[in-house]
């Protein structure tokens, strides 16, 4: 294991004019101490990502390096200053400062001084500087890492602020923070470690994340008179932690028989409970020892394990060190810049000494933690960019280069070929398809040309690479017809995309229907491309989005679980989940809120779910399903771990179950049972009784090793895993305006967003199945059409008046209705065919209702307004009414009586429509919508 025990995240950078003088500062989140000695490592990835910025001074840049090493440089003459903030969360008892080394110093305009203050004294003392008579000086000469005197604090100082002080008169090009040498920049510290409870070992750095077989203690500093674990996956205490009373402090040693998972250790004394001192840690077992072929194939992955370092506020993480203990192999990562920043004097990153030997080391990095990486050549420098092209509030990356600078894109495809030792995958854009806030803003006729370029340079050094299409933004499987559509099948070996739910339903919902959707594509095109999922997963944030409805732990856990059971019985390769860690601080955003380790480094739920299902399904083999009643499973795999048993996981859709879970009865001789967890399960979920199996479904699956298992009644893989529900059918009535009578609106959609009960059709706040009839909250409609136009009319109950600040392709994000309606009954993703249009009572600043495209169609571009559309939206009593009118011209086709088409619609702020395919690109949720005579 590593031994740096800081944590520090710069994040923010202020720039003030002093005088004659740009101040710098750099703004840190607490240091994390939790050892009396530690060391904070600054300007290198291995410790925060770093704010930066150019001043007319300073300059802070990064070294091109894959390594993110942070450099300062002054070349004017003129006088810099600027400043490193750190916060201790104890008192600090000693520090020793190495400097960072110095390349090409000047010091013909003064000296270069190093320099500290405390807390929020003003006096500013020195600790060292460069001077023409320090040693190795010449005119442009390199100055090494100085290692400055140790300064001692008392403890009645109580020293928790340490400022760096950086006074450059002379000129330097170079200020190598964390420089080539790793000697620089550092700062060695002892605290007074008084912390009241102290976990150890010392796990923060990998999400409090223990082996079973080496768990930790707890070192107490306060009167206690007791510790209690309680089971935080299985919902129950689960004993009382042993004391041993020292002089000065109290050791708390957890209960023998504890089971892998996720636990709360609460401590108590004569006052009663102490809410400040409880702690969360997670107890795994080991990961199973992989041969090189099963490493290589190995189909679990998460995006950023190859991060190391904190995130947004975030504690320190080594997650290669995660990735290690749970058994995560596959790396979505390595090279996301195709070219150096800067032109001249290197073109690409490589021909750079210290980015070479950086990149080797990250290498080197992964494999000793068993890590398989892939690569992305994404993004473009923006000296390659056709700058006229880039809209405000966009960045240069996400264009396409011009292409006279096209040869050195294949050229940096061929050299990060033969660069990437251990990598067999590449992939060429992420989230293409998702305009206009995609990351593509080229034309989609550019994009293929650079895909045909990727895969040709690629190949033309490892024929036997496999290049990754797609990388969509949800499961656009549309958007992979499209490139197929224009000859891209024959160039790729594996398709990606992005199933990202959006809503608090089960995987069954949506995820097996994506699977077949794109196998069925795959063969229509005759291909035999692999699939895989590089992004996918629920938040737990505290509130629903617009985008993202909220999950429990508990269910982020269980869906993970289930995830990656149906995505290998269907077929998938690689199944990558978002992400290790939490993103933010923000309780409420949902981006903030998607990782398996919660923001303060304490473990969640699916850590340990992801944990258990990996040690079992890790190369095993998918034989097929035993009837059970519907939304039961029972699902037979073959590992080589145990290849005498028989596998079976056990589960319940309990979302589209009405009542009670009822016991199932399993065939064969039961070997051994473990939870989703990786413990034993209870006795009330799996017992055997008259020589027969019993168990007892539930959201979480079981995982039971059977023998005399009868193979040959098992079935294969259904089409769908929720049961099909008969299409709704809603009738257009041929007529020139529709009435806004309340009694004619005839239908019903999902709930407003907001609303008390929180859902969608069919669907409550709790995850059940339910009547139709029961819905209390809901938005009425009634549809028509004539000759020109389609007629919607719609009424939304809200206790609030509408609002919606945006315009365009945005409206979808505030309050509108989102059209989905598609002449193509049959093509289940969406098409050239396929139409969303997002309907907003108001667009920015109260300006005029209107009708805006949503996805990409054939007729109008996307984001912008529907020509000839008329809206109107006027606030009623109990909430609000708007009608429509969209032109055919639109669509590109006027219906005929008798025509079905597929139809869906969204209410205000709503999550994609249920029940259906769960997804973003789906044209038919709700069900159909029939023209009349």
């Amino acid at each position: 294991m590593r031994t740096i025990h800081a944590a520090v995240a710069i994040l923010l950078l202020t720039v003030t004019l002093n005088s004659n003088a740009w101040w710098v500062t750099y703004q840190s989140n607490q240091v994390t101490a939790t050892r009396e000695q530690g060391q904070v490592r600054i300007g290198r990835n291995t410790q925060p990502h770093w704010g930066w910025k150019d001043s007319e001074n300073i300059a802070f840049l990064f070294i091109p390096d894959g390594s993110d090493s942070l450099y300062a440089a002054k070349d004017n003459g003129k006088p810099g200053k600027f400043t490193l903030e750190f916060n201790f969360n104890q008192a600090l008892k000693s520090f020793v400062f190495i400097t960072p080394e110095c390349r090409k110093v000047r010091l013909s305009a003064g000296d270069v001084i190093f320099g500290y203050s405390i807390n929020d004294a003003p006096a500013v003392h020195e600790l060292a500087r460069i001077t023409p008579n320090s040693p190795g000086y010449a005119e442009g000469a390199t100055i090494a890492p100085i290692r400055c005197p140790e300064v001692s604090f008392t403890e009645a100082q109580d020293v928790r602020k340490l400022t760096l002080h950086f006074q450059l008169n002379g000129d330097v090009n170079y200020m190598m923070f964390a420089g080539a040498d790793q000697s620089g920049s550092l700062i060695d510290y002892t605290i007074y470690n008084r912390l009241p409870v102290e976990l150890l070992p010392d796990a923060v750095h990998v999400g409090n994340t223990y082996y079973i077989d080496s768990p930790p203690h707890l070192i107490f500093r306060i009167p206690v008179l007791g510790v209690t674990v309680f089971d935080e996956t299985r919902n129950r205490e689960a004993g009382v932690c042993r004391l041993e009373i020292a002089k000065d402090k109290t050791i708390a040693r957890l209960p023998d028989d504890l089971r892998p998972g996720v636990y709360r250790l609460r401590s108590w004394n004569r006052v009663g409970v102490l809410p400040d001192q409880e702690r969360r840690i997670a107890l795994v077992q080991r990961p199973r020892e992989l041969s090189d072929g099963q490493l290589l194939n190995s189909p679990f992955g998460m995006v950023y394990i190859d991060d190391i370092g904190s995130r947004r506020q975030g504690p320190w993480l080594d997650c290669p060190m995660i990735g290690e203990m749970l058994g995560i192999h596959q790396i979505r990562g390595g090279v996301w810049s195709w070219c150096a920043v800067a032109r001249s004097p290197q073109k690409f990153m490589w021909e750079d000494p210290n980015w070479s030997r950086a990149w080797e080391a990250t290498v080197k990095d992964w494999k000793s933690h068993k890590l398989v990486p892939r690569q992305n050549l994404s993004w473009t420098p923006e000296w390659a960019v056709d700058l006229s092209r880039v809209r405000p509030g966009t960045w240069s990356g996400h264009y396409p280069p011009k292409d006279e600078f096209l040869p050195d894109y294949e050229e940096f495809c061929r050299e990060t070929v033969r660069r990437s030792v251990g990598a067999r995958e590449y992939e060429i854009r992420n989230e293409p398809n998702n305009e206009p806030s995609g990351m593509w803003k080229g034309t989609f006729e550019e994009y293929v040309k650079l895909c045909k370029i990727s895969a040709d340079a690629v190949h033309s050094v490892d024929p036997n690479a496999k290049m990754i299409l797609g990388s969509t933004a949800d499961a656009d499987i549309g958007y992979i017809a499209r490139c197929f559509k224009a000859g891209l099948s024959p160039y790729y070996q594996i398709i990606d995309i992005h199933p990202y739910p959006h809503t608090r339903q089960a995987p069954e919902l949506f995820l097996l229907n994506n699977i077949r959707d794109l196998q069925k594509l795959i063969r229509q095109y005759n291909g035999n491309q692999e699939i895989i999922f590089s992004e996918i997963g629920w938040p737990t944030q505290q509130f629903d989005t617009s985008a993202y409805e909220r999950v429990s732990e508990f269910d982020q856990a269980c869906f993970y679980s289930r995830t990656l059971l149906i995505s290998l019985a269907g077929g998938v390769k690689q199944i990558y989940f978002y992400t290790v860690s939490d993103q933010g601080t923000d309780p409420a955003n949902a981006e903030d809120n998607f990782g398996i380790v919660r923001n303060d480094s304490t473990p969640k739920l699916s850590l340990s779910a992801f944990s258990g299902t990996a040690r079992h399904l890790e190369a095993a083999q998918f034989l097929g399903s035993l009837s059970t009643p519907i939304s039961y499973f029972i699902w037979a795999w073959k590992n080589p771990w145990q290849p005498q048993e028989t596998l079976l996981t056990v589960w319940a859709d309990t979302q589209a179950i009405s009542g009670r879970v009822s016991p199932l009865e399993l065939p064969g001789i039961l070997t051994q049972a473990e939870d989703l967890w990786g413990g034993v399960p209870n006795s009330d979920r799996v017992w055997v009784k008259d020589g027969k199996i019993h168990v007892q479904p539930g959201a979480d699956p079981l995982f039971l090793y059977i023998k005399n298992f009868p193979e040959n009644k098992l079935q294969p893989l259904p089409q769908t895993l929720r049961p099909i529900v008969s299409p709704r059918r809603a009738i257009a009535h041929y007529q020139e305006m529709l009435p806004e009578d309340k009694k004619q609106m005839a239908y019903t959609t999902n709930y407003p967003f907001g609303a008390q009960t929180l859902g969608y059709a069919g669907v409550n706040s709790g995850g059940k199945m339910i009547d139709q009839k029961t819905i209390h909250s809901k938005t009425s409609f009634s549809v028509g059409w004539n000759d020109r136009e389609f007629l919607l009319n719609v009424r939304i109950k809200s206790d609030k008046p509408f609002r919606n600040n945006q315009s365009g392709w945005n409206v979808w994000a505030e309050d509108s209705v989102r059209l989905f309606i598609s002449p193509d009954a049959v093509t289940p993703y969406l098409t050239g065919k396929h139409y969303q249009i997002g309907i907003a009572p108001e667009t920015t600043g109260h300006g005029p209702a209107g009708a805006f495209v949503i996805s990409y169609g054939n007729r109008v571009p996307v984001g912008e307004a529907i020509p000839g559309a008329r809206v109107e939206a006027r606030n009623v009593d109990g909430g609000w009414v708007m009608k429509a009118a969209i032109p055919w011209s639109a669509f590109g086709t006027v219906p005929k009586p008798g025509d079905v088409w597929r139809f869906d619609l969204i209410s205000p702020n709503g999550v994609w429509n249920s029940p259906g395919d769960d997804k973003w690109h789906n044209a038919g949720n709700w069900g159909e919508l029939q023209f009349s005579e």
